[in-house]
């Protein structure tokens, strides 16, 4: 994907686009865009916008929700993007994607794991074992210590047999 300048022909001031990965404009994203150049938007504004949803088409395209893990919502990508819920819910393949992606994510048991925070098997085999070893290590010293409570406790009552006898 590209944030493309446009040079328009009537007008001198330039305008931007988003070009998918067929260099064909993204066609929502161009609506969008269009509709702010002709509401006389600063072009630094509309460049600002282009890639913003350069990056939102994108993270959709990639399915950056596997890599976040975040929910999908109407709020989530209209604040992702930087752009309004309201012009989100009026573009209808827009609406249906993010509906669609939506769906899915509700339809998981528990939240998606972003892939990047997935373990391989032999990561999980080891930190099982590193798990064992600390239990082994731990119900040792859990031992030594009722051990050491035991001795303690019976140097207490010896201590308080010895008190009583004496008075």
């Amino acid at each position: 994907m590209l944030v493309q300048r446009v040079a328009l022909p009537t007008v001198r001031v330039d305008s931007w686009t988003v070009l998918g990965d067929d260099d064909v404009p993204v066609e929502p994203i161009e609506r969008y865009l269009a509709y702010l150049t002709d509401v006389d938007r600063s072009p630094n504004t509309v460049r600002a916008y282009a890639y913003d949803l350069k990056d939102y088409w994108t993270f959709l395209a990639h399915r950056g929700l596997d890599r976040t893990g975040a929910p999908v919502s109407f709020e989530g990508v209209a604040r992702f993007a930087g752009i309004s819920r309201s012009w989100l819910y009026g573009q209808s393949d827009i609406r249906a994607e993010i509906e669609r992606l939506r769906d899915a994510t509700r339809r998981s048991p528990s939240p998606p794991i972003p892939a990047v925070e997935r373990s391989s098997d032999a990561s999980l085999h080891a930190r099982l074992e590193a798990a064992l070893e600390r239990n082994r290590h731990l119900m040792e010293g859990n031992q030594r210590l009722r051990r050491q409570l035991a001795h303690a406790l019976g140097d207490q009552r010896a201590s308080a047999r010895r008190a009583s006898t004496i008075t």
